[in-house]
């Protein structure tokens, strides 16, 4: 039995072309926090670009924290609440985060929101 090389239309012998695929995951990993705001009234005066930080807590094997901006992170952000997540580790390469703030009020009803 001989082989066959590439024919000139490029298929192997006559026969149809070979085909293949894989896929690339990437590790995610979902979690919640849930932070309480005792005296929010009160936090409200707190000037512009003023923060107060929570306190770390684990997600996916890493640590992190919340800044609360009561009133804005930036100038144009007066009047309005600003939440940022740190990653509180020394190594942080490769890891990236997407998040979402949930505010709700005393009883548990989503406040309006702007994103």
């Amino acid at each position: 039995m001989s082989k066959s090389g590439p024919s000139s239309d490029g298929k192997n012998g006559g026969d149809a072309p070979s085909r293949s695929s894989s896929a690339i995951v990437a590790k995610t990993v979902v979690g919640l926090h849930d932070l309480k705001i005792k005296g929010y009234c009160l936090t409200k005066g707190l000037g512009n670009g003023k923060f107060i930080t929570s306190e770390t807590f684990a997600v996916g094997g890493h640590r992190w924290y919340l800044r609360y901006y009561p009133n804005g992170w930036r100038s144009s952000d007066i009047g309005w609440v600003s939440f940022i997540l740190f990653l509180d580790d020394n190594d942080a390469s490769g890891v990236t985060a997407e998040y979402k703030v949930t505010l709700l009020e005393q009883h548990g009803k989503p406040v309006c929101l702007r994103t």
